[in-house]
């Protein structure tokens, strides 16, 4: 019996080498998931957001330093809060400076269309903070965690099985979690107003029929936003 000579053991090896790399090389990429949510979900968390509304001295007044950081938080209560803001100030802040500081930051958050249940005062609550002029502003509100796409593993172009790819749904997902406007809309779903519907079907009937379908203008009236005359 002979016994295989060296070369042909090579050429065995280099054939089964030849056979695996074949089969890995056609098999289908990774599939993904049909239930991207559930792959790729969006998590809701709640957080504590906080700035410090910074004062400065002017013509015997207390003025905010920064406005346009009032307006942004103001507007990110207005769109994700889960409670009411609170307002504080520095224990070793002097009380009658204190009190100053919350009424002009009061008004400020009244111009700024905040309602004064939505507020909670609370002086002299915080550390110390050497005796700067300042308010310090919070709410608990929600905020929305996106997955991170990106996974490009396989050829997406050779997909024999008609699966998803590893991708799959993770973009459509990342994009609702960043447009979203109140993250907690995705947790609790906010109730649809009260539709009146025979207004509806009122207005329905006037245009078909081709009448007024709503109040009718006649001359000589004006709106409560048309300006006047003044005299000098």
């Amino acid at each position: 019996m002979k016994l295989p000579t060296q070369r042909s053991v090579q050429r065995q090896m280099t054939v089964i080498f030849v056979t695996v790399a074949c089969m890995f090389a056609c098999s289908p990429p990774m599939p993904g998931s049909h239930d991207f949510r559930t792959a790729f979900p969006i998590k809701v968390q709640d957080k504590t957001f906080t700035i410090k509304a910074r004062f400065v001295q002017s013509d015997d007044e207390a003025n905010l330093e920064d406005t346009k950081q009032l307006q942004e938080f103001v507007r990110e209560f207005h769109r994700r809060a889960t409670s009411r803001m609170l307002l504080t100030t520095a224990r070793d802040l002097d009380k009658s400076i204190s009190d100053t500081l919350i009424t002009v930051t009061k008004k400020h958050l009244h111009i700024l269309g905040m309602r004064a249940n939505d507020l909670v005062i609370r002086p002299s609550l915080t550390s110390s903070m050497k005796g700067a002029p300042e308010v310090i502003l919070s709410f608990r509100g929600a905020l929305a965690e996106v997955p991170v796409c990106g996974d490009w593993s396989g050829e997406t172009g050779f997909n024999p099985t008609n699966m998803p790819s590893k991708n799959y749904g993770c973009a459509y997902q990342r994009n609702i979690g960043l447009m979203v406007s109140d993250p907690d809309d995705l947790r609790h779903v906010s109730g649809h107003g009260t539709i009146d519907s025979q207004r509806l079907e009122q207005v329905i009937k006037n245009y078909r029929e081709g009448t007024a379908t709503g109040a009718e203008w006649t001359s000589g009236q004006t709106s409560s936003g048309s300006s006047t005359t003044s005299t000098q």
